[in-house]
């Protein structure tokens, strides 16, 4: 029992559950604010070209969201959002998560 407490523990310090709740915390962080910028668009659309398509261009950018948000995520946690685009940042970000 005293064994499996600790193993808990160094899990949660470890950064294994911490790490997670955080990508959790912020990934739902990025959807709910691009969620608020999909339904400002979706209203000034409104008024200028129909009630149809403010509905269309809302739930693409809503849609869109989803994955931009998880890409933004990854950037973040992963820190590599400055050099993402080098050889040797994405070398380094694949031997982190156990690539070979």
């Amino acid at each position: 029992m005293l064994d499996s407490m600790r193993r808990l523990a160094a899990a949660i310090r470890g950064g294994g559950v911490w790490e997670n709740a955080m990508r959790s915390l912020l990934y739902v962080l990025f959807v709910i604010i691009g969620a608020l910028v999909s339904v400002v668009i979706g209203y000034l659309i409104e008024p200028q070209v129909s009630m149809t398509m403010s509905l269309i261009v809302f739930l693409a950018l809503l849609l869109a969201n989803f994955v931009a948000s998880w890409i933004a995520v990854v950037l973040v946690m992963d820190r590599s959002l400055k050099d993402y685009a080098t050889p040797q940042a994405q070398s380094d970000i694949q031997r982190q998560d156990g690539w070979r």
